[in-house]
């Protein structure tokens, strides 16, 4: 979350969840820019002694993908 809320293209960020289970860490966050618009982010990272040590994220906007049938 640090990352975007310092970075220099105006992000910002309203964590929506964060669960932890020994060294993985999992994220959900609504993400706003001022000229992109409103996303979220799914991110699934490994922390060790206080440091990511891994990590990926997925990204999708409103209306970016259907919601499956069912």
């Amino acid at each position: 979350m640090r990352v975007d809320a310092e970075h220099p293209e105006r992000w910002s960020n309203d964590v929506l969840r964060i669960a932890a289970s020994g060294e993985d860490v999992v994220s959900e966050a609504g993400v706003q820019h001022v000229t992109r618009g409103v996303h979220r982010v799914a991110s699934f990272r490994v922390v060790r002694d206080g440091l990511v040590a891994r990590g990926r994220a997925y990204w999708t906007g409103p209306g970016a993908d259907p919601s499956p049938a069912g």
